[in-house]
This record gives structure tokens, C-alpha cells and sequence, in this order.
């Protein structure tokens, strides 16, 4: 079994029991596909770039589950067709770590210079040394 997530933005009208109500849905049609949840969160309402079907904002609902490759299809047909589903993503989990929430400050020490700007720096020095 693979891991996926599944990312949805769901309509801004939708109160609170019923996104409840809609990731009980969300379960049942993994459950069906012979798959498992392993979490699921509400990351809230946000401003959308643009508007998807005449809506400003969107509720995000991310959900990490585990799939026969060969179920995804039918799995994603069936969750897009869900009442009160704007937009769905469905991606695969590749175990990357999620970065941390704004709201933690982390403190990344500074390098001298990567090995990037290093390679850049000598290239322009070479380039300059050659024109003369």
C-alpha cells in the first residue's frame, strides 16, 4: 500500500458538523477502496487565489490515507462528485517531512556560502580573468 494525501477546499458555507459529517464521507469511500486513514485535519478557512465557483474562500481539509495504486482513480472520481467539494488534490505522499506551522519561529544558521554561490563566485572570477 501506498500513502496519499488528499487535499480538498470545500465550500465556505459548510458549518462545522458538517465538515465533520463530510470526513466521515471521506472515510467511508477510503474504507470502501480498501484503504486506511491515518489523519485528517481541517487547516480552516482561507482566501483563495481566485474564485471557484463564484466562492472567495474555501475550507481546507487534509486528509493522509494508504491505497492500492489501482484504486486511486475511482477513489478520486468518487470524492470529487461529494457535495460540498470545491476543488480536490490528491497527491502521493513521498514521506518528506511537512514543514513546521507559522506560528513556530525556527532558526536556520547562516552558511558561509553554499556550495552553489561558491561554484557562481569562481565562475565569475574565471569569466572576468579570461576577458583580460
Amino acid at each position: 500500500m501506498r500513502k496519499y494525501e488528499l487535499l480538498f477546499i470545500l465550500k465556505p458555507t459548510l458549518q462545522d458538523d458538517q465538515t465533520a459529517a463530510f470526513q466521515g464521507q471521506v472515510s467511508s469511500a477510503v474504507s470502501r477502496a480498501k484503504g486506511r486513514i491515518l489523519e485528517g485535519a481541517v487547516l480552516g478557512k482561507r482566501k483563495l487565489s481566485y474564485p471557484i465557483a463564484n466562492a472567495g474562500e474555501g475550507i481546507y481539509l487534509l486528509v493522509k490515507c494508504e491505497l492500492e495504486a489501482d484504486q486511486i482513480a475511482g477513489l478520486e472520481k468518487s470524492l470529487k462528485v461529494m457535495d460540498g467539494v470545491l476543488r480536490l488534490l490528491v497527491t502521493r505522499d513521498t514521506g518528506i517531512a511537512t514543514p513546521p506551522p507559522l506560528s513556530e519561529e525556527v532558526s536556520t544558521p547562516k552558511a558561509e556560502g553554499s556550495e552553489f554561490e561558491q561554484e557562481a563566485a569562481t565562475r565569475r572570477v574565471e569569466g572576468t580573468a579570461s576577458q583580460t
